[in-house]
């Protein structure tokens, strides 16, 4: 399992160094050049991620550095692994108009002020999961390292009559969901209904994606009905929360 957070005795460290290993293992063949500035990776030992969009206030390393400019001994503020460790997860810019990375890039914004906070699972990156049109809008899970939220980008017809701290009830196949409308900095009024208002749980990234890629099916799905009847009202900071999947071992079951 990748529970694992202790940091590495200084023998162990050496061992690991003296290995012949790629600048960025599993990553373009070691070819640092080829991995873009805003580019994720994660760490191969404990799943910490590095975000250049949040830095890594350990070793003061400001926001916006990517990773292939951290020194040749930068280790991992999580486990001491050194940059070899450290694999690709994607990269956190597509497009400047994209409505849904306009909305995740808003939450990397939110985390320079929640990072090393109780509730911050450094472990964990920011990603929008499974976003897709409804009826003109645009459905889908927000995952970030202190929440995850069933989140909805509105249609036109909603700008019309949401108003930021109301709530909405909207219908999918698999039934209705009551959603808390905000107006999110830089993107404007969204919908969202509380998954997780707690990410310490999660062991890893892959984890919370595996949670994540489940809710889009549900909602598209009528069968998932006898399980979800109805995601409570929620908020992004977690105040108040539904959490259908505390229990971690039944996300993970076929």
């Amino acid at each position: 399992m990748r529970t694992s957070r202790i940091r590495p005795s200084d023998s162990a460290k050496s061992c690991r160094r003296s290995t012949d290993e790629p600048a960025f293992e599993g990553s373009h063949g070691g070819d640092g050049s080829k991995i873009a500035d805003d580019t994720r990776l994660e760490c191969g030992i404990c799943w910490w991620v590095y975000d250049p969009a949040l830095g890594d206030d350990e070793t003061q390393t400001p926001p916006g550095t990517p990773f292939r400019l951290l020194p040749d001994t930068w280790e991992c503020p999580n486990c001491a692994a050194n940059k070899s460790k450290f694999m690709v997860i994607d990269s956190a810019t597509l497009s400047d108009d994209d409505a849904v990375n306009n909305l995740a890039n808003a939450y990397r914004r939110a985390a320079l002020k929640v990072k090393g906070m109780p509730i911050y699972n450094p472990t964990l990156a920011i990603e929008a999961v499974g976003f897709r049109e409804h009826e003109g809008r645009k459905v889908g899970v927000m995952v970030t390292p202190w929440f995850m939220n069933l989140t909805v980008l509105p249609s036109p017809a909603d700008l019309a009559l949401w108003t930021e701290g109301s709530s909405t009830r909207l219908t999918f196949p698999s039934g209705a969901y009551d959603f808390v409308v905000s107006d999110l900095r830089d993107v404007g009024l969204i919908g969202t209904c509380s998954l997780f208002s707690t990410m310490t749980e999660f062991t890893d990234h892959e984890a919370a994606q595996l949670a994540a890629t489940r809710w889009p099916m549900r909602c598209s799905s009528r069968s998932s009905r006898r399980h979800h009847p109805r995601c409570r009202v929620g908020v992004c900071s977690g105040a108040e929360s539904h959490q259908p999947a505390r229990n971690l071992p039944a996300m993970h079951a076929p």
